[in-house]
């Protein structure tokens, strides 16, 4: 915080000491949120406190208060003047959705890191979290600074979302950061050995297992083919799969 002249301080023959607007003391408030001015300051003139930086995480109070110390009497050697100011920690809301719904993404592993210098510093997380159904909400994070979302495990089904950057406003109100996956997309196309496309083929995918051998049990998905090419989605990034005609197509 800082004291400032908010008039011309004069002394008893009416010339200017100190002039308006001057800085006259800074401080910083303890551990337990308290700061104290120790100046001797002259009775009968006005003074201005601002807070000249808020604590980290929190946003700053731009309110300026006036104190107008005046005599009490000569029995009291001292007067003595007290203010709270009162700080709003940043709050930052993280939505995971779906890129065609818009729809909450529960299941992916996200975090968020500090930027210096244009560099994540992904040693220094100061959230991870998964999604859920809602919003993730983050408080504490320092405004004016740079930081990044980004996405260390995606959703099963769907690809990794690019990072985002973003910097945090200095306000109370809450702050929106959105990051939209879209389902992978794998394209098949069944030819004959002319390369022709083939009609009429039953075709089914199957996931690898740890032994390369396709569990039979968990067929993701089948179709009969129609000449065009046909797009799976949702596949699991770094998950292996076996493609299998399960019925030829009929010798027209």
């Amino acid at each position: 915080f800082g004291i400032y002249a908010k008039e011309n301080i004069t002394n008893h023959e009416g010339a200017v000491i100190v002039e308006k607007g001057t800085l006259l003391q800074t401080v910083t408030t303890d551990e337990n949120g308290k700061a104290q001015f120790t100046l001797d300051f002259p009775l009968e003139f006005d003074f201005e406190v601002k807070e000249l930086k808020a604590p980290i995480g929190y946003s700053s109070n731009k309110a300026t208060l006036t104190y107008s110390p005046t005599y009490a009497g000569q029995e009291k050697d001292k007067v003595s003047l007290s203010q709270d100011f009162f700080n709003e920690i940043t709050k930052v809301e993280v939505s995971k959705s779906d890129i065609t719904t818009g729809e909450e993404l529960p299941g992916s592993t996200l975090a968020v890191y500090p930027v210096v210098d244009g560099e994540i510093q992904k040693g220094e997380a100061f959230d991870t979290w998964v999604s859920t159904d809602k919003p993730h909400m983050i408080q504490g994070l320092e405004p004016g600074k740079e930081y990044a979302l980004v996405e260390l495990n995606p959703t099963t089904g769907y690809t990794t979302a690019e990072t985002i950057y973003f910097t945090v406003e200095d306000t109370g109100e809450v702050q929106k950061v959105e990051m939209k996956n879209k389902l992978t997309e794998t394209v098949v196309v069944k030819y004959d050995e002319d390369m022709n496309h083939v009609v009429g083929a039953t075709m089914a995918i199957y996931p690898v297992d740890e032994n390369n051998k396709p569990i039979l049990g968990e067929c993701f998905e089948t179709w009969l083919t129609d000449g065009k090419a046909h797009t799976i989605y949702g596949l699991e990034i770094n998950q292996k799969y076996l493609i299998r005609e399960t019925v030829a197509p009929f010798d027209n």
